[in-house]
């Protein structure tokens, strides 16, 4: 059977791999910590954009088109952070002990293949042994075998990322570095013997080298060695008890918690969506918040009405007035980008369009002016009357309307209202409240712009 290279534990048959294989895992989750951070980039700029469309008095559809679009980017915005920090912190941790564990595992990569080095001492006797030929001589993996190593796995490039996955994670393999064990009962390499122009050798045990005549020799043999930690997924636990280590000084628990830790925070990532395309209306038309919305924007529907009996009347709404997602792009976001910055923008020249708005605060300084223009047209002009209100005919006087006996007549006089059981039945009417509302009208459109502005930027 082949064996599975989309398994990490595939590739861990050595202290040298495991640490490349730890270290490509490093890689592959710092990968998945950025995920996020292109869309919420993307979110920030078009936040901004829909903001200075709601801003901008030139296009009364558009401005009313980013409204309910705001809502869902600052919320899809919102979540998306939330997701990111609540995910740091455990991403960081096993960051840190995979980082660990790839440094430990070089070091028993380098360390694990010490050996003596076999050695003809050029004389019977030690003693009468030429300078140099009694020395004890160590050797160990060299850079190039390290290198060597790597390069094997390099190949396997293209499965790393499922290393990272839970349905990978059945097994992990690590490596503990030991002594070549004492036995007094038996010979083992490395050994001192004597040979006459035959390998070095002894009970059975035999060195690299041949002694070229009746000389001392060294068996040669290993100092250290790697010792396989076999790691089972098993219900999760990874064989650790409670999945609490209660030894801080016991490597295995140690790469326990580890592999529990990696297999928890990969499952954490695989059930974390930070994906949102801002080009298409699917995107934001199942949000109740934006159909309520659109349906109170367009047809003065209350929330309720919007998303319970008259739910097809705000999808309605939103197919006419955004469109499907081939023509969404086109209808709010090509128009709203080329509309044109008020050519002052709080006292400095602009010749830019919204596209060229890519953070709150420029689209801040569009609220501001927009305030500014409001706040400053009202001034100008406190109690302009309209063309309306200077239509209107002066107050009737009792007399006149007096005069009036029936209703017919009484009401033909503009001015006279007519009450069969007041005297006298015909009397000047009352006046309206029409310069109230206008007025209060005026000033809700400034109160709500002002409300919204202050909520936009402490949001950010």
């Amino acid at each position: 059977m082949m064996a599975d290279d989309s398994k990490p534990a595939t590739h861990m048959e050595s202290p040298c791999q495991s640490a490349y294989v730890l270290s490509a895992m490093v890689d592959q989750i710092k990968a998945k910590m950025t995920a996020g951070d292109g869309v919420t980039a993307d979110l920030k700029k078009k936040i901004a954009q829909a903001t200075a469309g709601l801003a901008t008095p030139r296009d009364e559809q558009i401005t009313k088109m980013s409204g309910p679009i705001l809502i869902v980017l600052t919320k899809q915005l919102e979540q998306i952070q939330t997701k990111q920090h609540l995910l740091r912190g455990p991403t960081v941790n096993i960051i840190a002990k995979l980082a660990n564990l790839s440094g430990h595992q070089s070091a028993v990569a380098t360390l694990s293949d010490i050996k003596v080095k076999g050695l003809d001492l050029g004389n019977g006797d030690p003693s009468s042994a030429n300078n140099g030929k009694t020395n004890i001589i160590f050797k160990s993996t060299s850079a190039d075998e390290i290198k060597k190593c790597h390069k094997a796995l390099e190949a396997k490039a293209n499965h790393f990322a499922s290393w990272v996955l839970t349905t990978k994670l059945d097994s992990l393999k690590r490596f503990t570095l030991t002594i070549t064990p004492d036995n007094t009962a038996a010979v083992r390499a490395a050994a001192v013997e004597k040979n006459n122009s035959a390998a070095c050798a002894k009970s059975g045990v035999t060195g690299t080298v041949a002694t070229s005549s009746d000389n001392a020799c060294i068996i040669d043999g290993p100092v250290t060695t790697a010792k396989p930690l076999h790691l089972t997924k098993g219900t999760g636990d990874f064989g650790l008890a409670g999945k609490a280590v209660t030894d801080t000084t016991d490597f295995k628990q140690f790469a326990q918690k580890t592999a529990i830790d990696l297999l928890e925070v990969t499952a954490d990532w695989e059930k974390t969506t930070m994906a949102f395309d801002t080009g298409k209306i699917t995107s934001y038309s199942s949000d109740d918040d934006f159909r309520a919305a659109v349906g109170a924007t367009w047809a003065g529907l209350s929330r309720e009405a919007a998303l319970g009996d008259k739910s097809e009347a705000a999808t309605q709404l939103i197919s006419t007035k955004y469109g499907d997602d081939s023509t969404f792009s086109n209808r709010y976001w090509d128009k709203l980008t080329q509309i044109k910055l008020p050519t002052t923008l709080l006292g400095e020249k602009q010749t830019q369009t919204i596209k060229e708005v890519k953070t709150m605060d420029e689209a801040s300084k569009m609220l501001l002016q927009a305030l500014l223009e409001v706040t400053t047209k009202n001034q100008a002009s406190p109690s302009c009357p309209t063309k309306t209100e200077r239509a209107e005919e002066p107050k009737k006087t009792a007399d006149e309307c007096k005069k009036h006996t029936t209703e017919k007549p009484c009401k033909d006089e503009k001015g006279c209202d007519f009450d069969e059981k007041k005297d006298p039945k015909c009397f000047p009417k009352a006046e309206t409240d029409k310069k109230d509302e206008k007025s209060f009208s005026r000033n809700m459109r400034v109160s709500v712009l002002q409300v919204f502005a202050a909520l936009v930027l402490a949001a950010f």
